[in-house]
């Protein structure tokens, strides 16, 4: 088990912070990440997490130990990495105005 709150802080902000969670793990072992105590957790973070789950399948999270926030966003970020996006093309003019 990796207890977040102490590896890295109760208030994880950045894509950086959640490589420190490879750094600490090696791939023989099977690792439980805890958030008890992380009170905030951004969407950069959420996504390079959720990255990092997918390319390493002996890390896996403990939803339980979130708060009712951090479980949010990490919902959020991975549902949103679930589904297609869907970028329409538009056929918009550009207009150059000319000045003297």
């Amino acid at each position: 088990t990796i207890k977040l709150a102490e590896l890295i802080s109760t208030d994880i902000r950045s894509r950086k912070n959640a490589k420190r969670i490879t750094e600490t793990t090696d791939s023989a072992t099977n690792y439980l990440l805890d958030f008890t105590g992380v009170e905030f957790m951004s969407r950069s973070f959420s996504d390079e997490l959720c990255s990092i789950i997918d390319s390493h399948n002996n890390i896996s999270v403990d939803e339980a130990t979130m708060t009712e926030e951090v479980r949010s966003i990490y919902k959020i970020v991975n549902g949103s990495r679930l589904t297609k996006k869907n970028r329409k093309s538009t056929k918009s003019k550009i207009t150059v105005l000319k000045t003297p």
